[in-house]
């Protein structure tokens, strides 16, 4: 096509520039590779999506607004918002964060909706190996059906594989009667200064044909074959005006068309283009041509300047995929990245710098809420290494709702009670009468944390020492609630406390369970046993103290039906019920069976000094009870101590010095009870030759020897005699 003199055909640059210039797209795309790259730093496609997914979840409660705030009779936006916050405050001043919530809400004809039939997002942030973690999004969406219907026949297949210094990019995209484009992009960089190039090689269907939406757009196959005459000029155009919004640091060294098909209905052209540079600089250059003002720009450059020194982790990799399935009429987006280095700490600069950069630029967020917020936030570290985060929106013709979950967000203020103050001017700023704030003590097995509300703070809903809950609205003074480090007399970390009454032998009594696991029914309590049902993160320990009377029994425990060895203690009047398990599904089980100990002893009757074995067993509900220690009872006094073996059996050794007849037994102690078996009769004699009448006799007879022996001696010497 030959130009026509004085049509705007005849100008490439300004149509080009005009695009460039008035596209708000690329003034948005801009405005985040000015918040993203110009730090200067390797651009994290881990971090991209994490503080993406954060604004995600942000603007979570904006939509919720959105949903809640009907123009024409509601002044508070987020009135109907329902669900809870809870804080849970440590004894080393660590808070970490739980939030649900959600809203519905019935249209009016004519009312503004979301364009989606559903939208759901699940994100998380864990840990994967040594100083590594682990990113993970996952987006679904469902267009509303009249959305559904326009894109009815798109295709489009987008996934990206990248490492610390290159990312590849395979794209498979058509619209009918848009566009559609195929290929590859290929990049590499390197250095702070993002120095390298990036390779596209893309082949674009342009659709012009009379009737499709491109066309109605103003598209047409003269705008198209006009391009294609004019390519070389073009090239020019491209090439001037990227060096002029780069300010030079990006160069288009290579713009080729090597296929152009131009049909009745759409064109097809093949390109393969190639830019070298600093990224880092052009995206300077490029935030510098958007800013809305000299003083703008001189605050993105502070900005700039102090997220280049916030370089603290990189991605090893990172994988991203978007997917449309025609079938299911469904947006699939997918990323996993993994991060190595501390991420938290470069989490709190980034933060930081942000928050001063809109106190410098917004001024009015140093006001109200907002400003108590920031206040809060600066000296505030925060940790995402454990985050899980999901939303979900559905709409009809009829209604809308939405939901959202955060837990794993956890912060550390330089004292706990620096939150309240923002709460409170939030409460009355955006009163939220169906939302819950809860506040609630944290332990570790040395301390825990009570929560002390004094009667100036506005009335909370329920409280205990451990746990209080208002509705956010109005909260009066709660700025002067107080959380006090005591000792854990529990010995369970990260506890939580439910409290019941049963009726045991005919009378009401108080029973406490204190767990890290949630129980998942209402605990069973009957007279001879307790039975729960409890829930934890698989592979990690949990441990239960159940505060119960003092039973006349021995405490045993069994978890989903195996045997455990429960730590007990007791005061007199209760005892304390310590054990630990796998977390997963789990049902445990106390019961108090009286025991039971036998004795037999070797011989019913002995003499002094004999031995004598003491043999028997402890069981309980015909289970031996092992390792236990008996006291040796012999006419109710303690002689001594047997242990029981694995089987419960134990014998015991002795022997008497004194005859005489004594009763013995055997006594299990337990703590302020004890169980004793039957007596045991046994007779102790003195040996024959040892008795008094026996020694007697032998003494006479020996006596009667004796004295016959000097007889007969005497006789000897008389009948011998001297000779006459």
């Amino acid at each position: 096509m030959g130009g026509r003199a004085g049509s705007w055909h005849d100008w490439p640059k300004a149509r080009v520039k005009y695009v460039l210039t008035t596209g708000a797209a690329l003034k948005l795309c801009n405005r985040g590779m000015d918040m993203s790259r110009s730090r200067g730093l390797h651009p994290s496609p881990s971090l991209v999506a994490l503080m993406l997914c954060l604004s995600l979840l942000a603007s979570s409660m904006a939509t919720a607004s959105v949903l809640a705030q009907d123009s024409r009779d509601r002044e508070d936006p987020l009135r109907a918002l329902k669900g809870n916050l809870v804080l849970r405050v440590y004894p080393n001043g660590t808070v970490k964060a739980r939030a649900t919530g959600g809203l519905e809400q019935a249209l009016r004809p004519g009312e503004t909706r979301l364009p989606a039939a559903s939208l759901t997002c699940d994100f998380t942030v864990a840990p994967k190996g040594f100083n590594q973690t682990e990113i993970r999004l996952r987006l679904l969406a469902k267009p509303d059906p009249q959305a559904a219907l326009l894109l009815s026949g798109l295709r489009l297949n987008l996934r990206m594989h990248s490492e610390e210094t290159w990312s590849d990019l395979a794209l498979d995209f058509d619209l009918p009667g848009l566009l559609g484009a195929n290929g590859s992009i290929h990049s590499t960089h390197a250095g702070d200064s993002l120095e390298g190039e990036t390779s596209l090689d893309l082949t674009f269907k342009v659709w012009y044909g009379e009737g499709t939406p491109a066309n109605d757009l103003g598209l047409t196959r003269d705008l198209l074959e006009d391009l294609v005459v004019n390519f070389d000029v073009y090239k020019e155009v491209f090439q001037e005006l990227l060096g002029e919004y780069t300010d030079g640091n990006l160069t288009l060294t290579e713009l080729t068309l090597s296929r152009a098909d131009l049909g009745d209905r759409y064109g097809t052209l093949t390109v393969h283009a190639q830019v070298n540079g600093s990224y880092a600089k052009a995206a300077r250059a490029l935030a510098a041509t958007y800013a809305p003002s000299a003083e703008a720009m001189e605050a993105i450059e502070r900005l700039t300047e102090e997220l280049t020194e916030t370089r603290f982790t990189k991605t090893l990799s990172a994988d991203a995929s978007i997917v449309y399935d025609r079938v299911e009429r469904a947006f699939n987006v997918e990323f996993t990245g993994l991060i190595e280095g501390d991420l938290d700490r470069e989490v709190n600069a980034v933060k930081n710098a942000y928050l001063r950069y809109l106190e410098e630029s917004m001024p009015q967020l140093s006001y109200g809420a907002l400003g108590q917020l920031k206040e809060f936030l600066l000296p505030t570290n925060v940790s995402l290494g454990n985050l899980h985060a999901s939303f979900e929106y559905r709409s009809s013709e009829a209604s809308q709702s939405f939901s959202f979950t955060i837990e794993g967000l956890a912060f550390q203020p330089p004292k706990p009670e620096d939150m309240l103050p923002f709460l409170e001017e939030a409460s009355f700023e955006t009163p939220m009468p169906s939302f819950n704030l809860t506040l609630e003590g944290g332990s570790d097995e040395e301390q825990m944390v009570e929560i002390q509300v004094p009667e100036t703070v506005a009335p909370p809903l329920e409280a205990d020492p451990y746990r209080a809950v208002w509705a956010f609205a109005n909260l009066t003074e709660l700025h002067e609630v107080m959380f006090k480090v005591k000792p854990n007399t529990w010995g369970v970390t990260d506890f939580h406390l439910q409290a019941e009454t049963a009726v045991i032998a005919g009378a009401p009594q108080p029973i406490a369970f204190v767990t890290n696991s949630t129980i998942l029914d209402e605990p069973e309590v009957t007279e001879d046993h307790i039975s729960l049902r409890v829930e934890g993160p698989s592979g990690t320990r949990g441990a239960l103290n159940i505060t119960m009377p003092a039973m006349n029994g021995v405490i045993l425990a069994t978890v989903n039906g195996l045997r455990v060895e429960p730590q007990v203690a007791s005061n007199g009047t209760h005892y304390f019920v310590y054990l630990q398990y796998g977390q997963s599904v789990d049902t445990i089980q106390v019961v108090w069976p009286a025991p039971t100990a036998t004795l037999e002893l070797s011989q019913a009757k002995v003499e002094t000094g004999q031995s004598l074995t003491l043999t028997g067993s402890l069981t309980a509900a015909g289970e031996p009870l092992a390792s236990r220690v008996l006291r040796v009872m012999v006419d109710g006094q303690p002689v001594g101590t047997v242990v029981t073996d694995a089987q419960g059996s134990y014998s015991y050794s002795t022997s008497f010095d004194r005859a005489g007849s004594y009763e013995l037994k055997t006594v299990f102690p337990y703590y302020a009870k004890s169980f004793e078996s039957p007596a045991a009769a046994l007779t102790v004699e003195v040996p024959l030759l040892q008795r008094p009448e026996i020694l007697a006799g032998i003494a006479g007879v020996i006596a009667v020897v004796v004295v016959l022996g000097y007889a007969f001696a005497r006789r000897e010497r008389k009948a011998v005699g001297p000779s006459r």
